[in-house]
């Protein structure tokens, strides 16, 4: 009966969860751009780097990149306690590494008044992928084999893309009532 009785009493009092995502951060310049019907409260002006992101992604999984060894260590992938061959044979025929950043050089966002707000904004991206064939993590690991029965190594689906671009945004919101918002 305690119990019930307290957990009633906190239920009076919590609140709802916490929004933790940068979508819903009405206060930041950047959620203009997720959702343009959203603005901060206020006009903002930014020079320099005024925002930087970076990703890096790949299709290696941890446990394809990192092995347990002994005493609980972590052994990567070219240690030589690691089955090579298990470890190329888990691999995909290419697999691939991406990165990417981009960088805010110029924003700008003008309320106009209560119900509009405009913004500007541009800045660089930078996008990079890398395809490794299995060959190459073959002759990394394995090397050169007079023994074995294939002596060539395809590297033929080696490849590096590389795109460099800047990206300007115009933008442009406006309240309808007190529930309703559009943006462009």
């Amino acid at each position: 009966l305690c119990l019930f009785t307290g957990l009633l009493f906190v239920a009076f009092t919590a609140n709802s969860q916490n929004v933790n995502s940068l979508y819903f951060l009405e206060n930041t310049p950047i959620n203009t751009r997720i959702n343009p019907a959203m603005s901060p409260k206020y006009s903002g002006f930014g020079l320099g780097v005024s925002n930087f992101s970076y990703y890096l992604q790949s299709d290696l999984a941890y446990n394809d990149i990192f092995y347990p060894g002994e005493n609980g260590e972590l052994y990567t992938f070219m240690h030589p306690d690691v089955d090579k061959n298990a470890f190329i044979a888990g691999l995909k025929d290419i697999s691939s590494i991406n990165t990417g950043a981009s960088i805010d050089f110029f924003s700008l966002g003008i309320r106009t008044s209560k119900n509009t707000y405009f913004s500007l904004h541009t800045g660089i991206n930078i996008d990079a992928g890398l395809g490794i064939p299995k060959d190459l993590f073959r002759f990394a690991m394995i090397g050169m084999d007079d023994q074995s029965s294939s002596t060539t190594f395809d590297m033929t689906s080696l490849n590096l893309e590389t795109m460099v671009y800047s990206k300007t945004g115009v933008g442009f919101k406006s309240n309808i009532g007190e529930k309703v918002s559009i943006g462009i």
